[in-house]
């Protein structure tokens, strides 16, 4: 029976392609980190403010159609007689919607600065990961799909399927040396020789991520050849598998397709 080819980014099967894992202070730190940006990022697309403004809008049309409503003449004037004797109801609204403007803009800053510095703290943590696998500074970064098998209700044996909707987006660091190219994605480092045989096959099924790791935008000149749209929240993005062959051996893994020409050039096809 052939054997199934194993992907070097799935854990636990990948551990003959694991050549070093993250310390675990590192990682403890990493993941206490990935964490707050996790609940800053859901902070950020909480609609609290967008519900208050809400509120004091019908709040304005509650004040005006009671004033409507109090008309002696169905007239302009009638509508500024009696909405000036309740011209203190307009005051209160106008004050409240200005204190909330002002929370609105100091929050705003506030959350900001957090995001700054939890910024830092979190670039500072990456090059320090990076240099405990020996990774050069400001190395370059790809994309790559990873799967964690333990997450996932598997069949046993060799006909478990892992669909590429299971795998998540990931941001490696990659380099290379003499011999062989290098990945890390903070947990672990992947090692496979460059005199391997790289093919890339392109995947048909889109792939749906709700995350984009780049600094440039999707829509922009250098990204926008390779066909990623936006659909709701999500970004669909095409994908290659990249089947690698050495002595007598066989792994893959899965890119988006804006990383095939930079795997390309690093292993020197």
């Amino acid at each position: 029976m052939k054997n199934k080819i194993i992907n070097c980014f799935n854990t636990p099967s990948n551990k003959k392609y694991v050549c070093e894992k993250i310390d675990p202070k590192l990682k403890n730190e990493y993941l206490i980190i990935s964490d707050e940006l996790l609940k800053r990022a859901l902070n950020r697309n909480s609609k609290g403010f967008q519900t208050l403004y809400f509120v004091l809008f019908l709040l304005f049309v509650l004040i005006i159609v009671q004033t409507v409503k109090s008309l002696d003449e169905k007239t302009v004037e009638g509508f500024f007689v009696v909405a000036k004797r309740t011209w203190y109801l307009y005051l209160i609204l106008f004050i409240l919607v200005c204190i909330t403007f002002i929370m609105h803009i100091i929050i705003k800053n506030i959350n900001k600065k957090k995001d700054e510095d939890l910024k830092l703290k979190s670039d500072d943590l990456i090059k320090r990961i990076d240099a405990f696998y020996g990774f050069p500074t400001n190395c370059i970064k790809v994309d790559v799909l990873t799967c964690d098998e333990n997450d996932l209700d598997l069949d046993s044996g060799e006909d478990s399927f892992i669909d590429i909707f299971d795998y998540t987006i990931q941001s490696c660091a990659v380099y290379t040396d003499n011999t062989y190219i290098y990945f890390n994605n903070v947990f672990y480092m992947i090692r496979l020789p460059l005199d391997a045989s790289f093919t890339f096959i392109d995947i048909n099924d889109d792939y749906y991520s709700d995350v984009w790791n780049k600094i440039e935008p999707y829509n922009s000149e250098h990204y926008s050849k390779y066909g990623i749209e936006m659909k709701g929240y999500d970004y669909v993005i095409k994908c290659v598998k990249v089947l690698v062959t050495f002595d007598n051996d066989a792994c893959e893994f899965y890119i988006p397709n804006y990383e095939k020409e930079v795997i390309e050039k690093l292993i020197n096809k």
